[in-house]
Order: C-alpha cells, then structure tokens, then sequence
C-alpha cells in the first residue's frame, strides 16, 4: 500500500508538470520569449523527471493491478488542476459521464484481476 501511495505522488507530481508546462506556454505567448527559458518550463521539466523515477521506482514493490489504476486517478488529478490553477470549466454533462465509466473502468480492472499471485521460474516462462 505504501508503494501505491507512493506511486501516486510521483502521478500527481506529473500531473502538476503539465499544468506547469500550460502555464509557461501562456506567458511566452504573451513575451514572445523562448519557452525553454521559462522558469515554470523548467520546473515542470523536474517535476515530470522525477514524477517518471518515482513511477520506476515503485514498480517491483507494488502489484501491476494498483499500478493501472493510477492512469484513471491521473485523468482526475489533471482535470482538478486545470480548474484549480488554469481555470478551465467544467462541462457537467460530458466530464460527469467520462468521470462514471473512468472509475467504472477502473474498478472493472481491479476486480477481474487474481488475487493471488504466481510465481514462475524460468522454465514455465519459456513454456
């Protein structure tokens, strides 16, 4: 569980990399400077790089199972930011939809996957 909560920092920290990466392009298109000078740009960059280690970190302590569901809470984290910090609308109707057959999606997944699980050696692999 630990590595789940984990793995969903390191999400979230992505997450907050593309709204910082939002946010950057809408002051250089107003500067008319290069982005990569920006320092929200770079920021994201860090955050997005060490969003993608945590992801990569956290993979041998954590079932595959939990780890596909972080996609779906991602979808989520970045709609909430983006009304949050970019001050996007929320279309109730449409997002209201996607949101229920996310999280249905998502729970469809993670009760048709095994409880248990199996250790294979190199033989059944090969097999």
């Amino acid at each position: 569980m630990t590595a789940f909560l984990i793995d969903m920092t390191g999400t979230f920290l992505s997450q907050i990399s593309y709204v910082l990466m939002k946010m950057a392009n809408f002051e250089v298109e107003k500067s008319q400077k290069n982005v990569a000078t920006n320092c929200k740009f770079i920021l994201a960059m860090f955050c997005v790089l060490f969003g993608g280690a945590i992801h990569v970190v956290t993979l041998p302590f954590c079932p595959l199972i939990l780890l596909s569901t972080s996609s779906s809470f991602a979808i989520l984290m970045s709609t909430g930011l983006a009304v949050m910090c970019l001050k996007e609308r929320i279309s109730w109707f449409y997002d209201s939809i996607a949101f229920a057959l996310i999280s249905s999606g998502t729970t469809a997944i993670v009760f048709m996957s095994k409880e248990n699980e199996t250790q294979l050696d190199a033989q059944d692999v090969k097999e």
